[in-house]
Formats: structure tokens, sequence, C-alpha cells
């Protein structure tokens, strides 16, 4: 099963917008067209998203694929966002694996500091624990990879990602 992102887009527009009919001018759509994209969803869950009447109500189901659809289209936003500035010149990202500690206690400072000189870099972080940090730098998921090193956990040992294709 397979969620479009126009279905998503048509969900969260009627529950955005409170109706069928504010979601369809919303989104210069027939109101037919947002209604069967709505019955398509519910259709593949097999369960009823919003409680139609006066005024709609989400279902457990509704309220959890709102969720969902609300992330998908803002990484969807953001992806085309980011490839714009691509194709300027302007941005980049850099991707990080950190270990909770060093997460928790250096991050913040060191974030804003890169921050203050790369404003349009796009951070990706993660927090690993120490010893899976370096898998997966080895598969170019991370750009950077911090971490304590097993044999030393009293000193930080950083490594360098070595990307097999270029991800800034």
């Amino acid at each position: 099963m397979r969620f479009e992102n126009s279905e998503l887009r048509a969900f969260r527009a009627v529950i955005e917008e409170g109706g069928f009919r504010r979601a369809a001018e919303a989104l210069h759509l027939s109101q037919s067209a947002v209604s069967q994209a709505v019955a398509g969803l519910e259709f593949k869950l097999g369960a009823p998203l919003v409680v139609r009447g006066k005024e709609l109500r989400l279902t457990d189901v509704g309220k959890r694929l709102f969720e969902h659809a609300v992330d998908v289209l803002r990484g969807e936003q953001q992806a085309m966002e980011d490839i714009e500035q691509l194709k300027q010149g302007k941005t980049g990202t850099l991707s990080l694996a950190l270990s909770a500690s060093l997460n928790r206690f250096y991050a913040p400072t060191l974030i804003s500091a890169y921050y203050q000189e790369n404003p349009h870099t796009r951070l990706k972080v993660a927090e690993m624990p120490s010893a899976a940090s370096s898998p997966p730098c080895s598969r170019a998921t991370w750009n950077w990879g911090w971490g304590h090193s097993r044999k030393t956990w009293s000193r930080l040992k950083p490594f360098r990602c070595i990307a097999t294709h270029a991800t800034w």
C-alpha cells in the first residue's frame, strides 16, 4: 500500500481548512476530487479518517494519518526548497552522527557556531550509541561521526566519513 502525496495533501487541506469545499478551493481542485482522494485513503486503510457532520472530526486513524501527512508534506516542501537553493549554489547538507554525551554537552555550542558561519547549510544530526557511530559512516550515511572509542572510553575519538558520492 502506498500513499500518494496528492492524497495526503488533499486530506491535510480538508482538516486544516475545516471542510471539503474549502479544501478544494485552497487546492484549486473540484470538491469531488478532494472527496475522492480522502475516500481513496480510507479505502486503502480500511478505516474512516473523519467523522462527517456539521464539523469534521478526526478518527484515531485519521489523527495518526494527519500527523504522517504533515511530516511527509513538510519533508517534500523542504526537499523542494533545498533543491532550489542547491540549483542557485546557496546551500548544502552536512550529516552528523554523535554519541549521546557529545550531543548533550557539545552539540548546541558547535552547531550554533557552525550555523553562524554557514547559515545556508542544512544539518542532519542523529544521536547514536558510540559503537554505532562508525558503521553508518562506512555506508556514507553520515559525513562526520563522533563518539568514544571502544578501547578508551575516557577520550573522544573523532573519525572522518568518506562518502562515496557528493552530499554537499
